[in-house]
């Protein structure tokens, strides 16, 4: 895999943290970005969160990514390796009977993105620089009617004037992609929370545009 590009929009600690706080716990990040073209502007409760954050779920061992989106909105990522029996599955040939509940569900299945790495959902391998095993990664999007999306214009950030719609911080998103490992995981211990065994073949894949991350 080619080294993977930046977009010199990044603000980045010069080392990634030990620890970062997150959804009243900690984890040990492998990635830590602010991209201050997709931060939001204002005093919303999203000041202080990074942009990008990637991490190894230590539960599952699966790899996992919140990312901001260009609207502004969170997404969170957990990534399967080829091993896995919807490693290649189009989000919309996952089975019914997996039961896999996420917010807004599952809306993107896609292999490692290749883009500016804040802004990529992809793992980093230190060790090996950028050439590292495959995942397909799942994930979703709060970009619902109910939730509300911030943006870089700070006149528009009125939560108060939001009823009825909720922003999705990065510690929810955090508990929402945790949980979504958790399923994936299940899924691989040929169990899934429908406690049935699963013979699975994959469907194509149907790539995402990067353009609408």
């Amino acid at each position: 895999m080619p080294r993977k590009k930046s977009t010199g929009n990044a603000l980045v600690p010069s080392t990634t943290p030990t620890f970062y706080p997150i959804a009243e716990t900690t984890i040990e990040p492998t990635q830590v970005f602010r991209v201050p073209k997709r931060h939001p502007a204002g005093d919303g409760p999203w000041k202080n969160e990074a942009d990008k954050v990637a991490w190894t779920d230590k539960v599952t061992g699966l790899a996992c990514t919140i990312l901001r989106h260009r609207d502004g909105g969170l997404g969170g990522y957990v990534g399967v390796p080829e091993t896995h029996p919807l490693f290649g599955f189009n989000r919309d040939a996952i089975p019914a009977a997996l039961a896999i509940s996420v917010h807004g569900g599952i809306d993107y299945a896609r292999a490692c993105d290749d883009g500016p790495t804040e802004t990529s959902v992809c793992h980093p391998s230190p060790a090996r620089g950028d050439d590292h095993e495959p995942l397909w990664w799942f994930g979703f999007r709060c970009d619902r009617s109910y939730d509300y999306i911030p943006s870089q214009n700070p006149r528009d950030n009125d939560l108060g004037a939001e009823a009825g719609r909720t922003y999705k911080s990065e510690g929810y998103v955090y508990l929402q992609t945790v949980k979504l490992a958790s399923q994936l995981k299940a899924v691989e211990d040929n169990t899934g929370e429908s406690g049935v065994s699963l013979d699975l073949a994959p469907s194509p894949p149907v790539g995402l545009d990067p353009e609408s991350r």
